[in-house]
C-alpha cells in the first residue's frame, strides 16, 4: 500500500505542476455552494480544472494521508470530455494515475513527459 501511495502522491503532484505549467490551475477557488455539487465532476457548477484543482487532487491527498484504501477510478475518459483546453499531457498525466490505482499490482509512477 505505501508504495501505491508513495506513487499516487507523486503522481498528484506532477499534476499539479503540470496543470500550473500550462495555465490550467484556476486562479479562483470555487464557491462553498459550486463545491457541495453531486453531479460527476461537479459539471453543473465548475469547470473540469476547477474539479480537479479544489475536489479531486485534495480528496485524494486526504485520502492517502489517512491511510485509506484508493478506489478504483477512471479520470481520463472524463477528462477527455470536460476539459475545457485540449491538453494530451494533462489527459496522459490522469492516465497513469487511472494505471496506478486500477492496476492489480498498483503500477508504480513513471513520471513527468511534459
Amino acid at each position: 500500500m505505501e508504495q501505491q501511495y508513495s506513487a499516487i502522491k507523486k503522481a498528484l503532484n506532477t499534476l499539479e505542476e503540470a496543470m500550473r505549467h500550462f495555465s490550467l490551475w484556476p486562479a479562483l477557488r470555487p464557491s462553498s455552494s459550486a463545491m457541495q455539487s453531486t453531479l460527476p465532476f461537479a459539471v453543473d457548477t465548475m469547470s473540469f480544472e476547477c474539479w480537479l484543482a479544489y475536489i479531486f487532487i485534495p480528496k485524494m491527498r486526504a485520502v492517502i494521508n489517512a491511510g485509506q484504501p484508493i478506489p478504483n477510478m477512471q479520470i481520463a475518459p472524463a477528462a477527455e470530455v470536460y476539459l475545457t483546453v485540449s491538453s494530451d499531457e494533462i489527459i496522459s498525466l490522469l492516465r497513469d494515475i487511472d494505471n496506478i490505482v486500477n492496476a492489480p499490482t498498483k503500477a508504480s509512477y513513471i513520471g513527468p513527459r511534459y
